[in-house]
């Protein structure tokens, strides 16, 4: 009998031109060669706070379908072609905005969808856990 289980794994998406030697290896780059997709981007679409919610990802491109009632597309461009960070602005918790001015090159937000870590720079962390320890009493 067959068993159905969930699966965890990586799906290497960093830009081709991260490693000019090995594009070929490319996860995006095989399927734009396939004629799969017409662009190398890809979308990621959550559901926060619904119930059942769950989280989809499209390759090529996306759609305005995938977008919650009333809502809007958010484009990210990341710090380099060789990580997932991108310069945090404001930060918001809940209702709670954060926008102190600090050094723009410390206030690098880290993708890091493998781990269920928040990385917060370290000159926004007080300010940030003492929102959320009154958030979770």
């Amino acid at each position: 009998m067959d068993q159905l289980s969930d699966y965890s794994g990586f799906i290497g998406l960093q830009p081709y031109s991260a490693d000019p030697d090995n594009t070929q290896r490319n996860f995006l780059m095989m399927l734009k060669s396939k004629n799969l997709i017409s662009h190398m981007s890809f979308s990621l679409y959550t559901r926060p706070g619904e119930k059942n919610a769950h989280s989809t990802i499209k390759f090529g491109g996306y759609d305005k379908e995938g977008l919650s009632k009333n809502q809007h597309l958010t484009v990210l461009r990341t710090i380099d072609k060789y990580s997932w960070a991108v310069i945090g602005g404001e930060m918001r918790v809940g209702d709670w905005m954060y926008s102190e001015k600090v050094d723009i090159a410390e206030r690098r937000v880290i993708i890091e969808p493998q781990l269920p870590y928040m990385y917060v720079p370290a000159k926004d962390f007080p300010a940030i856990s003492k929102v959320l320890l009154k958030m979770f009493k």
